[in-house]
């Protein structure tokens, strides 16, 4: 797509970047009743990327983006007092989308706001609940929605290092079947701090 988009002729500007960093699993409570408990442990994990921008505007830029998550949750859910489900989560997902990003102010733009749309493909999974193995439950696709910021500092006129916070969340559908965690939804938050380096191109005529 990057051939088609460049065999243009203009001299529109696009940007390649890599970004290597950590995510981090977020979970809000799962009831504010006292009777229904729900404890989390996440560990982090190892979250690089790599997107495609084309300038379309003054400030805004369109493209695609590339990035590996990994989830690694312990959680402790009581319905009632007399029921407990112990999960043991890991999964790791690749996710593909369009990237919308908006550079803030006047040129150098220092700073971006970017948004984004993924499809997530399991590539590797377990899961562990009350000691029997229930990892054929972890969904195949995760569909997540997402917005981040990112500031980047120039290292010449066409290279730049970038530090970016993002978070994602999954609006449609859990992460696991909940008839495998004791009716539990297993729909974390995920957010990412990662480092990157950002090169950009213009169009040959």
């Amino acid at each position: 797509m990057a051939l088609l988009l460049t065999a243009q002729i203009s001299l529109a500007q696009n940007r390649i970047g890599i970004d290597i960093g950590a995510g981090f699993p977020t979970f809000r409570l799962f009831s504010s009743d006292p009777a229904i408990r729900a404890d989390h442990s996440s560990a982090s994990g190892f979250a690089p990327g790599i997107y495609f921008l084309r300038k379309v505007d003054k400030h805004i830029y369109a493209g695609l983006r590339t990035t590996f998550e990994q989830y690694s949750t312990t959680v402790d859910h009581s319905p009632n007092h007399s029921v407990h489900t112990h999960i043991d989560f890991k999964a790791d997902y690749l996710h593909f989308g369009p990237l919308l990003d908006v550079g803030v102010g006047h040129k150098p733009q220092f700073f971006h706001v970017f948004l984004f749309a993924n499809v997530g493909f399991l590539m590797k999974g377990e899961q562990i609940v009350n000691n029997e193995n229930t990892s054929s439950g972890i969904n195949k696709i995760a569909v997540k929605l997402g917005f981040g910021l990112r500031q980047q500092l120039p290292l010449s006129k066409t290279w730049y290092v970038s530090v970016s916070e993002a978070f994602g969340f999954t609006p449609f559908n859990e992460l696991t079947n909940p008839k495998f965690t004791g009716n539990y939804s297993l729909n974390p938050g995920y957010l990412t701090l990662q480092l990157g380096i950002m090169h950009k191109i213009k169009d040959r005529l």
